[in-house]
């Protein structure tokens, strides 16, 4: 559905038919989410379980970065925006693989099914804490906003403020991107290793001097390295997180997914609004500052986060 969306985004003739496509893809993208975040939990034990999350988080990561280099590609070639289409073949190719590999799915949700109702029959389930969750969901809030806020306004400050070409400019948010690709799967390696809290404190307290950086970048060698690192850093806990959510909502674990995923990554979609009103108001230059502050709350609500004792090392 989300593959036929997009096809279709080309062609549409007015700016309602627009706003209807998108919430449209919008819609099957974040139906998928939930249930296959929560497949991959399945799949995994606990010695492998934030790094298969990586894995699977990096397909999301790194199809952004990708997807805007192809859509690119598509615009330069004759039909203009009418190319759009051809992201109906890796719709139906994904669709295919899935229907391939859904019997095992089945099974694994099925025999997950079976275990949770034995520890209920046992009394052995475990307890949400809501606070936790709370915990955890804001300092996703703060992440997501950080992190679109980086990636909307980076063209347009480098090149109103720093007086970069508007190609060099927008290459720094693939730049920005595809360091969040490397980041999400190192970060969930090192969190099977470290430990959760590790990773969620240091991801966020190391992005501070590299978005510092940014704000402070005058050459375009100097821009890119703070971006990709920025990136990396930024985005290195999003598995960790994930997996957090979901050992605190054992029971309901395709819920977890949904708000870690779904929701309160779009919180930062509301967080990057309130960035807009404050630049229009304060200019572009005060809200890269404020980004360098957001991390350090984020840190702080780190430290306070209870780590699920699977995932403490």
């Amino acid at each position: 559905l989300a593959g036929a969306g997009f096809a279709f985004v080309g062609w549409v003739s007015s700016y309602t038919l627009l706003l209807c496509t998108v919430i449209f893809i919008s819609l099957a993208s974040a139906t998928y989410h939930p249930q296959a975040s929560k497949t991959v939990n399945f799949l995994s034990d606990d010695t492998n379980r934030t790094k298969n999350m990586g894995l699977f988080s990096i397909g999301g990561n790194a199809g952004m970065a990708v997807g805007s280099i192809f859509m690119t590609f598509l615009l330069g070639l004759a039909g203009g925006i009418h190319n759009t289409m051809y992201f109906a073949v890796p719709g139906l190719l994904v669709f295919l693989l899935m229907a391939k590999a859904m019997p095992d799915y089945i099974r694994v949700n099925k025999e997950h099914e079976v275990q949770q109702a034995k520890k209920a029959a046992d009394g052995t389930s475990e307890k949400m804490s809501y606070f936790a969750l709370f915990l955890i969901l804001f300092y996703i809030f703060m992440r997501s906003s950080i992190h679109s806020g980086i990636s909307t306004y980076l063209p347009l400050y480098f090149m109103k403020f720093r007086g970069f070409e508007a190609v060099f400019s927008s290459s720094l948010v693939s730049g920005f991107l595809l360091g969040g690709v490397a980041g999400t799967y190192v970060g969930s390696i090192l969190s099977d290793r470290l430990g959760a809290r590790k990773i969620l404190l240091g991801s966020i307290t190391l992005s501070i001097p590299a978005i510092y950086c940014i704000t402070i970048a005058t050459t375009k060698l100097f821009a890119m390295a703070s971006v990709v690192i920025a990136g990396f850093c930024i985005i290195g806990s999003f598995a960790t997180t994930i997996i957090i959510a979901q050992c605190m909502m054992p029971n309901n674990v395709g819920m977890a997914s949904g708000l870690t995923i779904g929701f309160s990554v779009g919180l930062g979609g509301f967080g990057v609004t309130i960035l807009g009103v404050l630049a229009d108001k304060f200019g572009l230059p005060m809200v890269m500052q404020l980004l360098v502050w957001l991390p350090i709350v984020a840190a702080i609500t780190s430290i306070w986060i209870p780590i699920p004792k699977k995932l403490q090392k």
